[in-house]
């Protein structure tokens, strides 16, 4: 995932300032609301982060009261609007 958003940057996809990208150990002492993580699973595999977090399973992360979850999904052919 951190290679993805690296070269998404790179070729201008994805802009975020210089150091703005960190690791999950590197946010402790930051303020919540100065958080934003990005991640994986949203097909549900069982083992995907989003699954872990989900299921509060996860030993780094937990959605608390406030959060907002989005959820982007690509229209497939046949899907309902």
């Amino acid at each position: 995932m951190t290679e993805i958003v690296r070269m998404s940057i790179e070729l201008g996809y994805l802009k975020a300032p210089n150091h703005i990208l960190a690791q999950i150990d590197e946010l402790k002492g930051l303020a919540p609301d100065r958080i934003v993580f990005i991640t994986t699973g949203t097909q549900g595999e069982p083992t995907s982060a989003l699954v872990r977090i989900a299921n509060r399973d996860h030993k780094q992360l937990h959605i608390i009261p406030g959060d907002t979850v989005a959820i982007p999904l690509p229209r497939y052919r046949g899907m309902k609007a």
